[in-house]
């Protein structure tokens, strides 16, 4: 039997074996891991030149319908400062013959845009308007323009001051233009009662907020009133409910003493809500707003309390309302110092605007008016124990 001896002393000095070499990487994963990378960012790189070239053209396309509505709004302007119809048709949706109706009436009326009937006079009727905003629907077939309108107010002494009231407009694409259309139909909401001591307020939804502030300081005004500080003071019962309508021929309001006799002689004083006649901008056109209403809530309370029979010495009547709003810091004074001058030097007396008044002779002009607001003013504050 042989054996053949091996030691590890035997193998003392031999090479190791040989370690074996990895397998080749696989660069194929790495070829499309970076092509992946290409196609994303070519993709991404696409897509925002698409979008970008896409907005260039919707803002193109909005460029365009903005000048078109522009145009149609200048055409509305134009025909409501020359009290035109024929022009306000062209660009007139009739979608709604009763709100058409009253447009129409607005517009040959001259109160389209004016609001003297609350004591301001609009300013620059035919001047490029003051586009605030212009939105279009989602499908470019309704646009909702907000304008800014300056109005002149009277502040005493012959002078006057300017306020600013926001207007919105609605126009609907026609076949040929863009048509000046009613209000959207959820704009109002519903109606909000507001009632008070001697004031109950009636106005939609969507002039909740400005709405509110105008039932507070109207009550103010009834209550101040009421107590004697105007020279009058109310019965216990004494109330007035008001209501701030949505309709457009709401606006068509005379500051004269027909306009507030007719109002008053109803139970409920019909007023146009803010948004018909414009949204004050600032604080010096609420006040102006609040004026406006406050002739007609309180001149009215004054009317009803006398029991006046419109229109019998119309001209005296008018000048003791203008003189109790001036009391309550409503309106300016009927008169400034130069006109008292100027009835002092003519050698007015007391005596003869009543027998104008007597006669029914006296004619509303200015002269006529200047003493009947002086004869006014000198009862209620130098002879108030004499009746008018």
């Amino acid at each position: 039997m042989n054996f053949d001896w091996q030691t590890e002393d035997d193998n003392w000095g031999a090479p190791p074996p040989a370690t074996p070499e990895p397998p080749p990487a696989d660069r194929s994963h790495w070829r499309w891991v970076g092509l992946a990378t290409f196609i994303l960012l070519l993709l991404t790189t696409s897509g925002w030149y698409l979008y970008r070239q896409a907005n260039n053209r919707v803002a193109e396309v909005e460029a365009l319908l903005e000048e078109e509505v522009l145009a149609s709004h200048r055409l509305v302007r134009q025909a409501a400062a020359e009290a035109d119809y024929e022009i306000f048709v062209q660009v007139l949706s009739g979608r709604d013959p009763e709100w058409v109706a009253g447009r129409r009436e607005l517009l040959i009326g001259g109160q389209f845009f004016d609001r003297r009937g609350l004591g301001m006079a609009h300013l620059q009727p035919t001047a490029e308007p003051q586009v605030n905003e212009l939105i279009f629907s989602p499908d470019l077939t309704t646009a909702t323009m907000a304008t800014n309108e300056t109005y002149a107010i009277d502040v005493g002494n012959g002078l006057s001051d300017t306020v600013v009231l926001a207007h919105n407009a609605v126009y609907r694409r026609g076949p040929d233009s863009w048509l000046y259309s009613p209000p959207l139909e959820d704009e109002w909401g519903g109606w909000i009662t507001q009632e008070g001591r001697y004031l109950t307020l009636i106005f939609p939804e969507a002039e909740a907020e400005i709405a509110r502030r105008l039932a507070v300081d109207l009550e103010t005004k009834l209550a101040a009133f009421c107590a004697g500080a105007a020279g009058f003071a109310c019965p216990a019962d004494f109330h007035r409910v008001v209501r701030l309508s949505k309709e457009p021929e709401s606006l068509l309001l005379r500051a004269d003493l027909q306009s507030l006799s007719d109002l008053s002689a109803t139970g409920e004083v019909v007023l146009p809500a803010p948004r018909l006649v414009g949204r004050p901008v600032e604080e010096d056109g609420y006040r102006a707003l609040l004026r406006g209403y406050a002739y007609y809530v309180v001149g009215g309370a004054l009317l009803q309390l006398v029991d006046y029979d419109c229109c019998d010495q119309e001209l005296f009547m008018q000048a003791v309302v203008d003189q109790v709003l001036a009391d309550l810091a409503l309106r300016p004074r009927p008169l400034h110092r130069d006109a008292y001058r100027e009835l002092y030097q003519a050698g007015m007396e007391i005596a003869d605007p009543y027998i104008s008044w007597n006669s029914r002779a006296v004619q509303p002009d200015g002269a006529a008016q200047h003493e009947a607001a002086a004869v006014s003013g000198f009862v209620r504050h130098v002879a108030p124990e004499t009746s008018l």
